[in-house]
C-alpha cells in the first residue's frame, strides 16, 4: 500500500514539471494518468458555417467521436458522427471503424477558403473508407489501428524534438448517416494551450456536393 501511495504522488508531480510542447517525458507520464474508456469532449466554436474544433483525444484507450452536425461528441454506437480521434490516431465512421457512411478524400488544396463544394474537385476527391492502417506513435514506434489511410499522415513528426505538427492539406468528409452531407477541414494543431499532446484542433465547414 505505501509502495502505491509512493507511486501515485511521485507521478502527479512529475507530469506536472513537463509543461512544455513536445515534452515526449512528460507525455508518456501523461498517458499513465489519463487512460480510460471514455472518449473526450469535442466542442466547436465559430459562426457563419465556418467553425473551430477542439478535442480531447488525450486517452490512450479510448476514442472520441465527433458529429460535425452538432459540434459535439457522440458516445457508444452511432452513425452520427464523422471522425473520431485517439491521441495522433484519425478514423471515420465507415469500413473497420463504424456502422456508417462517412468517408475521407483528400482535396489536393491546402488553402481552407478556395474549397467551396465536393464535384469542382473532379477525380481528385476519391472517397475512401477506413481499413486497418499503421502509423508512427509517439517516439515514433509504428502503430497499428483501424483508421482512414488518408489521414495516417496528417503531421510531420519530429524525430528528435518530438514535436508533431500538422500539414496543411484539406480534406472532406461524408457525413456518417443518411441523407449525405459534406464537410472539408484542415487539420491545426495537436496540442491545448498548455503544450500537452493528444488535443487536437481543426478547422472545419460544411460544403455542397
Amino acid at each position: 500500500m505505501r509502495a502505491i501511495l509512493f507511486l501515485t504522488l511521485f507521478l502527479i508531480p512529475a507530469a506536472c514539471l513537463y509543461d512544455k510542447k513536445g515534452n515526449y517525458e512528460r507525455d508518456q507520464l501523461f498517458l499513465l494518468l489519463v487512460a480510460s474508456t471514455q472518449g473526450g469532449a469535442c466542442t466547436s466554436t465559430g459562426s457563419s458555417g465556418s467553425f473551430t474544433a477542439e478535442v480531447d483525444a488525450s486517452s490512450s484507450t479510448a476514442w472520441t467521436q465527433c458529429d460535425f452536425a452538432t459540434g459535439l461528441a457522440v458516445s457508444g454506437a452511432s452513425n452520427a458522427w464523422e471522425l473520431r480521434f485517439q491521441r495522433f490516431k484519425v478514423g471515420s465512421n465507415g469500413g473497420v471503424s463504424g456502422s456508417g457512411n462517412a468517408a475521407v478524400c483528400t482535396t489536393g488544396q491546402t488553402n481552407f477558403a478556395s474549397v467551396t463544394n465536393v464535384s469542382g474537385l473532379g477525380g481528385t476527391c476519391q472517397f475512401t473508407i477506413d481499413t486497418n492502417v499503421t502509423g508512427a506513435a509517439a517516439g515514433g514506434t509504428a502503430t497499428a489501428f483501424t483508421g482512414n489511410s488518408l489521414l495516417v499522415d496528417w503531421y510531420n513528426y519530429d524525430q528528435v524534438t518530438h514535436i508533431l505538427s500538422a500539414k496543411s492539406d484539406v480534406y472532406i468528409v461524408r457525413s456518417g448517416e443518411a441523407p449525405a452531407r459534406y464537410y472539408k477541414f484542415q487539420m491545426l494543431d495537436y496540442y491545448n494551450s498548455s503544450g500537452i499532446s493528444g488535443f487536437p484542433k481543426l478547422r472545419w465547414s460544411e460544403v455542397t456536393f
